[in-house]
């Protein structure tokens, strides 16, 4: 395949052949695709379509620096969310969930990191359920978080999981694979497609796979995780609209508020730091800020890459941009996604 939206697609049509269901759960923030049942399976617009396709439904899902239920002690309650879960299963659905559908850490929802009891939990709660889990590892996998599968991260296995992106490294290739008790299912929906597995393509995936493994880059992104986060640790200490900073191996994330004591989401400032910061006045994730770095870099030019990708810029813009938007804080409007998310890319 060469796109990640059709490797969800024939995810989604190997969860119904393999469970005889057709109703698929994800969650809000997520990214799966821009076209087909793809887009059903995240936030929509008026130009999305008339309306989500019929039996595609979602849920909040755990972020811990903006938990939905908590703890007595403050602390996010994973619990709590599975509960949610198993009451909109039972009086918002058929009872016919074929998979529940999510990317491991969100990517265009702002580094959305779980935490570490999510998916083991998660995993026991669809299998009691006999429903599929289904990871879109589109943006995760390939080293990314310092893992070839983000998953790992966790030790869970999902039964359906889709590759991309820093699978062919820029060439344009995508994988959708599923455990061996479902294997019958990929022969029964076809999933071919018009340029799909040719052998340009399969090369390219196999020499990401070989370089990972003879340069040993899972263990230097984690390497790199430790260096660009305490860079970004240090952001959250000097300025003051830096609410929460995250990293997973190369997948970071900065998130800006208007005061840290009630989160309020500063979008507009993340708007203004990616104009001012790297010069870029058109893109359509307003708050979500894109890195694209060589993960094989020596860590010695870590500063290298941090200048160079205008990183420099970075510090210097958030701490005059709430100076700058001081006036316009009470119009500026709040949005379930404010994160600003850095990427640094495989290879």
């Amino acid at each position: 395949m060469i796109l990640g939206t059709t490797a969800v697609e024939a995810g989604l049509r190997t969860c119904r052949a393999a469970t005889g269901k057709h109703e698929f759960i994800s969650c809000f923030m997520d990214f799966h695709g821009k076209s087909g049942h793809a887009i059903s399976l995240a936030r929509m617009t008026k130009f999305s379509g008339p309306t989500r396709a019929p039996g595609f439904y979602m849920v909040p899902r755990p972020d811990t620096y903006r938990p939905w239920w908590v703890r007595g002690d403050g602390t996010l309650d994973t619990e709590k969310y599975l509960e949610f879960y198993d009451t909109f299963i039972r009086e918002s659905t058929t009872g016919q969930v074929a998979a529940f559908v999510l990317e491991p850490i969100q990517g265009w929802g702002g580094s959305i990191i779980p935490p570490d009891d999510f998916f083991p939990k998660l995993k026991k709660f669809l299998e009691e359920r006999d429903i599929l889990l289904f990871a879109d590892e589109v943006l995760t996998s390939m080293g990314r978080t310092g893992k070839f599968l983000a998953m790992e991260h966790w030790d869970v296995v999902p039964d359906v999981v889709t590759l991309g992106k820093g699978f062919g490294n820029g060439f344009p290739v995508t994988a959708m694979a599923v455990r061996t008790p479902y294997a019958d299912a990929v022969d029964k929906i076809r999933a071919s497609t018009s340029y799909g597995g040719n052998p340009m393509a399969c090369a390219a995936a196999l020499a990401c796979f070989e370089v990972i493994e003879e340069e040993n880059l899972l263990e230097h992104a984690l390497h790199l995780e430790k260096i660009f986060t305490e860079i970004m640790n240090g952001w959250k200490d000097k300025y003051k609209i830096v609410g929460d900073v995250r990293a997973k191996g190369c997948l970071l994330g900065v998130e800006l508020v208007k005061d840290k004591a009630t989160k309020e989401p500063f979008d507009e400032a993340g708007k203004l730091v990616y104009q001012k910061a790297l010069a870029v006045l058109n893109f359509l994730a307003d708050e979500i800020l894109f890195f694209f770095r060589k993960l094989s870099i020596n860590s010695k030019n870590i500063k290298i890459i941090y200048i160079a990708g205008g990183g420099q810029n970075i510090p210097a813009w958030v701490s005059t941009v709430k100076k700058k938007l001081q006036h316009k804080i009470k119009c500026v409007s709040a949005s379930p996604t404010h994160g600003v998310a850095l990427m640094i890319g495989v290879c």
